[in-house]
């Protein structure tokens, strides 16, 4: 996705977007990891989770509304959802998850890797060098250009 990757933001305003403060220490971070988990930058988080790997997310909403915008850097999948919900009642990161198994059993998103260095495929430095994994685990099932081309 482009806002993410540099394709769409001059490269001041990229750096400002994904420039990362720690949700745990409240110190600037180049990247989350399994060890300091959460980021937030200019309007947008980064977190890296097990099961995900490292991602970009938005979550936000208004009286009667939640949405929620994830970017896995290791796929380039987006994940938006919208829906109607009450705050105290929001299920929205369970029916992501939902959502995100679907799509990995179908092999439209490949699991991530961890590194040695406790990033995750398609992390990036706060110079937006992309730190990727030496292995990539492809999940069963037909690729996401085969499924977009019609070919499965």
């Amino acid at each position: 996705m482009g806002v993410y990757t540099g394709e769409l933001l001059p490269p001041e305003q990229q750096l400002e977007l994904t420039s990362l403060i720690s949700t745990r220490t409240a110190q600037p971070i180049d990247r989350t990891s399994p060890a300091d988990p959460g980021g937030f930058g200019l309007g947008v988080s980064q977190g890296t989770h097990e099961k995900f790997g490292t991602l970009w997310l938005y979550l936000g909403g208004t009286f009667g509304f939640r949405v929620l915008h994830m970017y896995f850097p290791d796929s380039g999948v987006v994940l938006a959802l919208g829906l109607n919900s009450q705050p105290d009642q929001d299920r929205i990161i369970v029916l992501a998850g939902s959502v995100y198994d679907t799509l990995a059993s179908h092999g439209l998103i490949r699991p991530h890797t961890a590194m040695g260095d406790g990033t995750t495929a398609g992390s990036r430095t706060r110079d937006g060098t992309l730190q990727r994994p030496q292995v990539l685990v492809q999940a069963p099932g037909p690729s996401a250009e085969e499924v977009s081309a019609g070919r499965r």
